[in-house]
């Protein structure tokens, strides 16, 4: 006897909030969102109702430059500051001068980092607690990316033919590492955040046609895959063993890496080239944000299961907080989406 597939409730608005401003970057933690407002101001929400917990006033976030570490919540202000805010509060803690438009900003909760953004500036790295510079390093070429590689506690560097690694503590190079055959394109200024190189998330780099480069653990092991599906999606993410991606038949793929399978999800239009915000939900189904500003849920053996309006483009990458999804639009909304039973809160969110 066949097991019938249990009823999914639809999605449902929980709660909206108002940024007026295009909403390109949002850090999310257990406790908060926080989402530039007016494009002059840093507000921390509570991501189950949607209210402020506080606002800094007089912090220009520049474009995605922003970054949660414990307590701590740090971005670049303008194109020469780097300023850390208390997380419970809102209140600076310290700010540094930069150089112009050094950009890329990764941290941990020792150290940031930040630079090298289209070779315009070397790396700088400054204490998370102090504001002091550590060290200063200028890379020998541009890189396609910077970002964190947890295994070796370094800050990794991805350049057109290999991979270097870079101590936090104090910029000396620790490993390097060739990365043959990677994608002969332009890669996107938008980075994937947080570390890489963990078992739930190990580096991701494109190859030609449908090659996948795999990069993890402290001894750097470098496995190459093939999706069986050539991706469109320039910047692949290592999801807790899924990659998801848009093919050549513009179908959304997701590849099971530990069972070297790909799926084919079903069909999703209008999205950037660059990434794909999708996220799976606790009840196997999948959810993706589309530019024409649609959240689009599949379920793997019974494709599309519905079509949500939520604004003008999906903007941010989905969070998944508790019972919700929440993310930015371009329609200057922050709006967090319920796919469970549990009661809606209503349509909240204080004035910005």
């Amino acid at each position: 006897m066949t097991t019938p597939t249990p009823a999914l409730q639809p999605l449902r608005p929980v709660w909206s909030y108002p940024a007026y401003h295009s909403v390109h970057t949002l850090e999310s933690s257990a406790a908060q969102l926080v989402v530039p407002v007016r494009n002059t101001q840093l507000v921390a929400l509570n991501p189950v109702t949607g209210q402020e917990r506080w606002r800094r006033r007089h912090a220009q976030v520049r474009w995605n430059e922003m970054q949660l570490t414990p307590g701590r919540g740090s971005f670049m202000n303008g194109t020469d500051r780097l300023v850390t805010l208390d997380a419970d509060t809102g209140e600076v803690q310290w700010s540094a001068v930069t150089l112009p438009w050094s950009g890329w900003l990764c941290g941990t909760a020792d150290v940031l980092v930040t630079g090298e953004w289209r070779h315009s500036t070397p790396l700088q790295a400054f204490d998370t607690a102090t504001g002091e510079q550590r060290w200063i390093k200028r890379l020998p070429h541009p890189p396609r990316r910077t970002a964190l590689y947890a295994p070796l506690n370094a800050l990794m560097s991805v350049m057109d033919d290999r991979v270097m690694f870079h101590s936090l503590a104090d910029g000396a190079m620790i490993a390097e590492l060739a990365l043959p055959g990677l994608l002969d394109r332009p890669m996107p200024d938008r980075q994937l955040k947080g570390a890489f190189g963990t078992p739930d998330r190990t580096l991701l780099e494109r190859g030609e046609e449908d090659r996948l480069l795999r990069l993890s653990g402290p001894d750097l092991r470098l496995e190459v895959r093939h999706l069986g599906r050539e991706p469109v999606t320039l910047r692949l993410e290592d999801q807790g063993g899924e990659v998801f991606f848009e093919d050549t038949q513009r179908q959304l793929c997701v590849y099971d890496l530990e069972r070297d399978v790909t799926t084919v999800l079903g069909p999703l239009e209008d999205i950037w080239r660059d990434r794909i915000p999708v996220v799976r939900l606790p009840d196997a189904t999948v959810l993706a944000g589309t530019l024409s500003g649609w959240l689009v849920r599949y379920r793997p053996e019974e494709g599309v299961l519905e079509r949500v309006r939520v604004g003008k483009r999906v903007l941010t990458p989905l969070s998944l907080v508790g019972a919700m999804v929440c993310f930015g639009t371009q329609s200057g909304q922050v709006r967090a989406w319920a796919w469970t039973a549990l009661p809606v809160l209503g349509l909240v969110g204080a004035t910005a």
